[in-house]
């Protein structure tokens, strides 16, 4: 509610102004903070209605038994954050390439991760944490290579951006705010990290009984 009363108010003054690219950027910027903010916040929720609901003790982000779960609800979250943001600095900056690549990396491997889970998800490819073939497993740790590769870039970024803030003055709180952003964003990606590595070779479809027992 209160990051809609923010955007309504922030949008009336700019459509005022008569700055309708600075709406259109607002927007995109608006919504990549909206998915850092409220994404966890909602798959928590949801987490919590598996544990205490239905006593279901993985819920969302236990990657023990239900690895699915967690990285379709990180990687839904990241793949917004990533495109919305690469979205924002399209129009601002003459070489965009150079400040949103690593969001195009992070968005294209959100974006085949969420593609790999559903697949998996659709076709009954996994049930619980164990994937019917081999090579399901080793794309899995592929993909969970991946998440942790662009987190590493990602966060040379970051600490790129902190250290040109050093010129100027009072750049702390920028500093901090930097920091704050990049620990958020990486720990709503190490569970997927995590959950891609569990995944286990085995007959799925014999699993389907002791995973609905489990549930």
């Amino acid at each position: 509610i209160l990051w809609c009363a923010f955007f309504g108010i922030i949008t009336d003054v700019l459509v005022d102004m008569d700055a309708d690219v600075a709406v259109d950027n607002f927007f995109w910027m608006f919504l990549s903070l909206v998915a850092l903010d409220c994404g966890p916040a909602i798959y928590v929720a949801i987490d919590w209605y598996y544990y205490y609901g239905k006593q279901n003790y993985d819920g969302i982000l236990g990657t023990k038994y239900n690895p699915i779960r967690c990285i379709i609800a990180q990687m839904s979250v990241v793949f917004i954050i990533s495109w919305s943001f690469i979205a924002v600095f399209e129009d601002l900056v003459d070489d965009v390439l150079s400040w949103i690549w690593p969001w195009i990396m992070y968005g294209t491997v959100s974006t085949w991760c969420l593609i790999f889970a559903g697949f998996l998800w659709f076709t009954g490819s996994i049930k619980g944490n164990v994937v019917s073939g081999p090579l399901f497993r080793i794309i899995g740790m592929i993909f969970g290579a991946a998440v942790g590769i662009m987190d590493v870039i990602v966060w040379g970024y970051f600490i790129s951006w902190m250290i040109d803030l050093n010129d100027l003055e009072s750049s702390g709180w920028l500093q901090a705010l930097i920091a704050m952003y990049g620990l958020y964003f990486t720990s709503i990606t190490v569970p997927t990290i995590w959950a891609f590595f569990s995944f286990k070779v085995g007959d799925a479809a014999n699993q389907t009984k002791d995973f609905i027992n489990m549930n």
